[in-house]
């Protein structure tokens, strides 16, 4: 029996007879990627989800691979990743040969994958080694993926197609395709008409990379335009496995391909399912609480200018973002209107805060969040600008104090402020406590009793408030975070804009909605977070509107 015969019945799994297409998840990112990213934390769980959903392909390499071959169904084929990638450069990726297409043969896959990244360092090296593959896998029987990507994949499209642009992608697509790749990886080139034409120079079956983090919207909609173009499929990562619901999402892709769905009718059967899962009959009950579709009765948005975000629970919940995060972005963007994180965390810096979003999939600096450290700063700066304070914080506090110019003094301060000091000593605690009991005016950046982590609880602000006042008997004079309006107007003039053109969105009745309805500005509750709604009976603090999560606020925004 020769080769062919065994790379044709290897091809007929890959790509599906019945609808002529292969959708691929990969999460061999674990060798890729120039940092570790949160949605490989559970592998087998993505891939259960990813096949779940409808992939008919898993991209992984053989370490996961091996793990978790009681996943695979017998009509789930295993595409088994060759290369790494050594610190992906902005000149490009140095790729490193990691597997041969012997193992991807003993380990049952039905195709290996190598990617090719032209232009960088080692492209001689690479041509010759896909070239190497190519031949091995047509005499061996193997199919091979080829991903006919740019040099950076984890740089942002935009930037890497203006560097590199169309011509590119149609070079690197047709010489995958003459060095033996039997489907072809390509990146989207930015528009449908482009992209037919990678698929028309290629002459090989080609599938769309999935790329880095976008809104499930986009992502729904380049997939329609690929599919359109002549594309048989996808190949999704981090879009999947990063996603707050990756099982939905690879079945709104799976609509997309296999059915011909529209972007906005997978989108929309994507939030319900997501919806279902985490919220159950009582979504139903939301719209009807706020009288959302009587829409006399709802609140005008027109007057906001700019919405305050609460963050975890809101916008992400731990290491995904939320259905509408990125949505909710966009139609602001479009509206000319603005967004600002809040956090009453001041343990954490804007650094972080940002680089933690950036990473989960939208680009952001470090001016959009503004945390109860950097109010207490500015407040103190305003107030105090003589001062000398005994700072108790960890050293990204006491950098944003010094960047507002306030002066930090342990020998002999003019006042205390408290701050979440994750660093905190027994030797710092008793001084504070010695300065408190000797009357100097004393500031908490915040009052919550514990800060939530991904293994439980672990003491804040609050608790060590506790502390101090079974020591000596005193109160803060002042806590500037939420509930406290100080923060809503210290966040507007950080803006330069007036309080009530502001909107405060969160997932806590006690914190986010008290802290709008103390300030005198729109409250709007979102119930992705911690809140339920049966909490609202019970709860001092009504918001003034409640969705299910920022889709559902984006959508309110688009009909406004």
């Amino acid at each position: 029996m020769s080769s062919v015969t065994g790379k044709r019945i290897r091809l007929n799994r890959l790509i599906e007879a019945e609808t002529s297409t292969c959708l691929i998840v990969a999460i061999d990112h674990g060798m890729t990627s120039p940092r570790f990213l949160p949605g490989l934390f559970d592998t087998g769980k993505r891939v259960e989800e990813a096949i779940a959903g409808g992939a008919n392909v898993l991209m992984l390499g053989r370490g996961m691979a091996k793990a978790h071959p009681h996943l695979f169904r017998r009509d789930t084929s295993l595409a088994l990743m060759l290369t790494a990638s050594a610190a992906g450069r902005p000149s490009g990726a140095t790729i490193t040969p990691v597997g041969s297409v012997e193992e991807g043969l003993r380990a049952g896959a039905d195709a290996v994958v190598v990617y090719v990244a032209l232009a960088g360092e080692n492209e001689p090296e690479m041509i010759s080694y896909l070239s190497r593959v190519g031949e091995t896998c047509e005499f061996k029987g193997m199919p091979l993926i080829a991903e006919a990507e740019y040099p950076n994949a984890y740089q942002s499209l935009d930037s890497m197609s203006e560097a590199l642009g169309l011509e590119y992608l149609k070079r690197n697509a047709r010489l995958c395709a003459e060095l033996g790749a039997d489907i072809v990886k390509v990146n989207w080139s930015g528009d449908a008409k482009s992209f037919e034409e990678i698929i028309r120079a290629c002459g090989k079956p080609v599938v769309l990379a999935g790329g880095s983090r976008i809104s499930d919207l986009e992502l729904l909609t380049r997939m329609s335009q690929a599919r359109k173009a002549g594309a048989i499929g996808c190949s999704v990562g981090r879009n999947v496995f990063e996603h707050a619901a990756p099982r939905a999402m690879t079945a709104a892709i799976s609509r997309i391909f296999r059915d011909g769905w529209a972007p906005g009718q997978a989108h929309e059967e994507l939030e319900t399912a997501y919806k279902r899962k985490h919220r159950g009959e009582w979504m139903k009950r939301t719209q009807a609480t706020n009288a959302a579709d009587d829409r006399a009765a709802v609140p005008g948005l027109e007057h906001v200018r700019c919405f305050l975000l609460d963050m975890d629970g809101t916008f992400y919940l731990g290491e995904a973002l939320l259905p509408g995060a990125l949505e909710f972005v966009d139609i602001l963007r479009q509206q000319g209107r603005d967004f600002l994180f809040l956090t009453n965390n001041s343990s954490r810096s804007q650094d972080d805060y940002a680089a933690k979003i950036t990473r989960l999939g939208m680009p952001v600096g470090r001016e959009k969040i503004f945390t109860s450290g950097e109010a207490t700063a500015r407040y103190m700066r305003g107030a105090f600008p003589e001062a000398r304070v005994f700072l108790v914080g960890p050293p990204s506090l006491h950098a944003e104090f010094k960047a507002h110019g306030v002066a930090l003094d342990e020998s002999d301060p003019t006042h205390i402020i408290l701050g979440f000091d994750t660093t905190l000593t027994y030797a710092k605690l008793w001084r504070m406590c010695d300065l408190v009991r000797a009357g100097l005016p004393y500031i908490a950046t915040h009052a919550d009793f514990n800060c939530p982590t991904p293994t439980g609880y672990m003491p804040d602000v609050g608790a060590m408030i506790a502390l101090v006042r079974a020591s000596t008997g005193r109160e803060p004079d002042l806590v500037v975070g939420k509930p406290n309006r100080m923060f809503v107007e210290a966040a507007a003039a950080k803006l330069g804009l007036p309080v009530d053109s502001l909107a405060m969105i969160g997932d806590r009745l006690y914190t986010d909605i008290a802290l709008g309805k103390t300030s005198g500005i729109t409250t709007i509750l979102v119930l992705s977070g911690e809140t339920h709604l049966e909490d609202l009976a019970t709860s001092p603090h009504k918001p003034d509107l409640v969705f299910a999560d920022l889709a559902a606020v984006a959508a309110h925004l688009r009909r406004d």
